[in-house]
């Protein structure tokens, strides 16, 4: 799994991530600080439907933690979502994947999942 994190110069978003190879293990503190999440880009190369899981939570228990935001991604399918106004990080941003919704995160690894997150 690889994590690249570019500064933008753009009123909307000053902030991107992409995450490749996101499992169920997640990642904590992708943000490190407050702020807000404008863009989430997700590519599912799975053959299998994928949901990925947004915290506003610097340090969640990953398949225990509720998650703040759910993610249904179908079998080989991207969906980009505009989040209107941005959704407001009073911690920090994680987040994580898995081939199961809801708090869980049963069933296997994903096999090919990319996020890229617009931040501000």
């Amino acid at each position: 799994m690889a994590t690249k994190v570019s500064p933008l110069a753009n009123t909307l978003q000053t902030t991107l991530v992409e995450v490749t190879s996101l499992v169920k293990a997640g990642i904590k503190a992708v943000t490190g600080s407050t702020g807000a999440l404008y863009l989430v880009d997700v590519n599912n190369g799975d053959s299998n439907d994928v949901w990925v899981k947004l915290y506003d939570d610097t340090n969640p228990t990953m398949g225990t933690t509720d998650p703040d935001v759910i993610l249904r991604i179908k079998a080989n399918t991207r969906e980009v979502h505009w989040i209107d106004g941005g959704l407001t990080l009073l911690y920090g941003l994680s987040l994580c994947a898995a081939e199961s919704g809801g708090t869980a995160n049963t069933g296997s690894d994903p096999g090919s999942v990319t996020v890229r997150l617009g931040l501000r």
